[in-house]
């Protein structure tokens, strides 16, 4: 058996996403309470539950477990606040739970960007900007204190099919969505997030102050250095936060990535195609 990173596995009982994570998995093994009626505590059994049934979990069920406690943790939760304080109580004690999650799935949710399962998701009109090449341009034109910036390209790794048609089902019907295989370059330069210090670096590194004084990334200067940002699985459980502000450092969160994806910064594909 693998040794067990205990660093990782204390990192996901003290990060949002992590701690919410841990606390479904209890929850799951427990018929005496809901998420939505539960003061926090602790049940020992249930998590020696989890531990005893630790082989029957399946990859694709920690990953819905991690895009559920995204949910939780929304800003477009009005009871997020609320819900993080109570599932993270008593989160040190399930650290054996998250012991469990590294031991058995560390080396797939710690994946680097994979060229060859890359996915690009667009609509019309996103299409016909890529053909006009309108990407990889306006590298100023953020999002919230420049979480993103909407001169990259989005893909996400395929591997996971049944997760891949989760997040699109959730999208709504409303919206045509594509679906695209980009054609990457073998030198394309990727920064890798697995952990909020990844995000730290990249921002303390790249850094542009924002109008109230905190530290965002520079996507113009990034680009430069870069061709493309990944966050892996394991970066949403340590890094990806919708709720904390700045931290003492001034660095702005890691915030609306949402689930395992890649942004391209520069154009780095002889082509997309179009998958049926």
């Amino acid at each position: 058996m693998a040794r067990v990173n205990l660093s990782q596995a204390k990192q996901i009982t003290e990060s949002p996403v992590g701690s919410i994570v841990l606390a479904l998995l209890e929850l799951a093994e427990r018929g005496d309470v809901d998420r939505l009626n539960w003061e926090g505590y602790c049940d020992l059994a249930a998590i020696d539950a989890v531990i005893r049934s630790g082989n029957d979990l399946e990859y694709t069920d920690i990953l819905k477990y991690i895009l559920l406690a995204v949910g939780v943790a929304s800003p477009w939760n009005p009871d997020s606040i609320d819900e993080i304080a109570v599932m993270s109580l008593h989160s040190s004690e399930r650290l054996p739970i998250a012991e469990l999650l590294v031991n058995n799935f560390v080396n797939r949710l710690t994946s680097k960007c994979n060229f060859d399962l890359q996915e690009v998701w667009l609509n019309p009109t996103q299409y016909d900007q890529y053909l006009q090449s309108k990407y990889f341009i306006e590298y100023r034109n953020i999002y919230g204190q420049g979480q993103f910036t909407w001169a990259g390209m989005w893909s996400m790794t395929t591997s996971d099919i049944e997760i891949v048609e989760w997040i699109i089902s959730g999208m709504g019907t409303n919206i045509e969505i594509n679906l695209y295989k980009p054609v990457i370059a073998d030198d394309a330069r990727v920064y890798e997030i697995q952990s909020f210090e990844d995000w730290e670096e990249l921002v303390k590194e790249n850094e542009l102050t924002t109008s109230s004084g905190d530290l965002a990334p520079d996507w113009a200067l990034i680009a430069q250095k870069y061709d493309a940002v990944h966050l892996s699985w394991m970066g949403v459980l340590l890094a990806h936060d919708n709720l904390t502000p700045a931290n003492e450092k001034n660095v702005i969160p890691l915030k609306y990535w949402e689930h395992e994806k890649t942004l391209w910064l520069n154009d780095c594909f002889s082509e997309i195609v179009r998958l049926a």
